[in-house]
């Protein structure tokens, strides 16, 4: 189990623009908000197949009128992006010998 985030510290915050949290690790969301109302973003460990979300409420779970709204891109890896440019090299080379 990785280490318990502290938002208390000033490293940390809750005015963060980006946080990478490990895998099984709990982290703070709060408004999605980071200092200066910058919207923050959470960059997902490798190997993450799931999100758990909580909330919390003062008293009684009454008046939550609230919403989640995600945005999830891939990021494609960089052996992808080499594994296409070594496949269209190949194809390039097959294409120049098939001319001679």
């Amino acid at each position: 189990m990785p280490a318990e985030l502290d938002f208390q510290d000033s490293a940390i915050g809750i005015g963060f623009t980006s946080l990478s949290p490990g895998l099984k690790q709990v982290f703070f969301i709060g408004d999605g908000l980071g200092a200066g109302g910058v919207l923050q973003s959470y960059i997902v460990p490798d190997g993450a197949t799931r999100l758990y979300l909580g909330t919390m409420d003062g008293f009684g779970w009454t008046g939550n009128n609230g919403a989640f709204t995600l945005d999830v891109s891939a990021v494609p890896e960089p052996a992808v992006w080499a594994l296409a440019l070594a496949g269209l090299a190949l194809l390039g080379l097959r294409s120049a010998r098939q001319r001679d």
